[in-house]
């Protein structure tokens, strides 16, 4: 079902507007980091500009096969889908609210106890709850868009919960045990998540 379908009034097409820009700057940002160029916006018509950010993408990615694969995990959906509907109705971790998100996320480490565990599994069991009443595909876990937001809220639970220098709720470190995590980690599948309930509240 197309953006357009779903809303009928006057507020529902400014809804729909909205939804495109949104996606078109998603987009924006994406082609920046991967291709270093994005094309200007043109008008003041979201739909016109969302589509004309995707014929840009489709036109670059016909004549760059190296960065397809690249760019189809950021975006988080699969190659043989169309960019134009599939970005549009994708999972998006920034459509759930912060509060949500994070709660699940303890919840979480409540079920799991005192234990370090790979990140991404953590993230995935997360992700399971929260998306397992939703009529749409769950976020992936890796390097994609999903991941700089998902590591803002482990870093607000991280400084939530410590309770130095007694005990930490919640730490992320490295899988090979050694120094500092890095500030921004471009991808989760280097960390462990530390748990502690104990430090929790």
């Amino acid at each position: 079902m197309r953006v357009e379908q779903n809303f009928g009034s006057s507020d529902g097409a400014k809804v729909a507007s909205q939804v495109y820009w949104n996606a078109r700057k998603k987009l924006n940002d994406i082609c920046l980091l991967i291709f270093e160029d994005s094309p200007p916006i043109l008008s003041n018509n979201a739909k016109n500009e969302y589509e004309n950010i995707v014929a840009f993408i489709k036109s670059i990615l016909q004549k760059n096969q190296e960065k397809k694969q690249e760019f189809y995990e950021m975006v988080d959906i699969e190659s043989a889908e169309d960019i134009d509907e599939s970005f549009i109705h994708a999972a998006d971790i920034d459509d759930l609210s912060p509060n949500l998100v994070k709660q699940t996320m303890l919840n979480e480490c409540i079920l799991r106890g005192k234990c370090k565990v790979d990140l991404r599994l953590f993230l995935r069991s997360v992700l399971d709850s929260l998306y397992k009443d939703k009529n749409t595909r769950r976020p992936n876990v890796g390097a994609n868009r999903h991941w700089p937001r998902l590591l803002q809220y482990l870093r607000e639970l991280e400084e939530q919960t410590d309770w130095s220098p007694n005990g930490n709720g919640i730490r992320l470190v490295n899988k090979g045990g050694h120094g500092p995590v890095a500030k921004n980690p471009k991808n989760p599948s280097s960390l462990n998540i530390s748990i502690d309930p104990e430090y929790l509240v």
